[in-house]
């Protein structure tokens, strides 16, 4: 289940920082402002860590209220109050979020770097990828 910390750290913009950048700045004592570490990540633990992250997803992907939101992702689990019901239907909602972003960016490389009439692909989808990320 903790493996997919990182997966939501990514979804949130969380700074991700290694043991070596630790050791490179020489700071030992490790806040939000600086990031954090994979072992840090206590969405997997913590209802403050993992509350935030259904609210971005209520804002940003479905605009609905919080509670509404916390309903429709959880809707199917045995067991929605507990806490890992909860993370594995926030990590289940992120990854399909990511087959969504795929496809939408596919269509829009489609859209922009294909003649249909000519036959002719300006840009492979890879290299489009490589210039829009």
């Amino acid at each position: 289940m903790k493996a997919n910390n990182k997966l939501i750290a990514e979804f949130m913009g969380v700074n991700l920082i290694t043991i070596d950048d630790i050791r490179a700045n020489k700071n030992p004592h490790i806040s939000s402002a600086d990031g954090y570490t994979k072992e840090d990540l206590q969405y997997h633990t913590s209802w403050d860590w993992l509350m935030p992250v259904v609210q971005k997803i209520g804002d940003e992907y479905l605009n609905t209220p919080f509670d509404e939101t916390y309903s429709k992702l959880t809707e199917g689990y045995e067991n929605i109050w507990t806490i890992e019901d909860t993370y594995n239907a926030v990590v289940e909602f992120i990854k399909g979020q990511e087959v969504m972003d795929i496809h939408a960016q596919y269509s829009f490389y489609i859209e922009c770097c294909v003649d249909e009439v000519e036959g002719e692909i300006a840009l492979s989808f890879e290299e489009w990828k490589q210039l829009n990320s």
